[in-house]
């Protein structure tokens, strides 16, 4: 069984924008747009944590004074 979709209110540009994504032929709804804008920012999210974690192991690498040049 499928989820009743939530209503999420939009401020006037964000939804001219997204309006006229669909009359461009962008998408075929709303809710298209919708689901794309939260896979983008799903994955901007998934990379940030992905670069702060490497960070963290940089740091700690150089924390205990081990070389970090040339390691993957």
């Amino acid at each position: 069984m499928q989820k009743p979709a939530s209503l999420v209110a939009l401020p006037e540009n964000l939804l001219a924008f997204a309006e006229e994504r669909v009359r461009a032929g962008e998408y075929a709804n709303l809710a298209e747009v919708t689901e794309d804008a939260f896979r983008l920012l799903l994955q901007r999210h998934e990379r940030r944590q992905m670069l702060r974690a490497e960070l963290a192991d940089v740091l700690q690498q150089m924390d205990e004074n081990t070389d970090v040049i040339g390691t993957e």
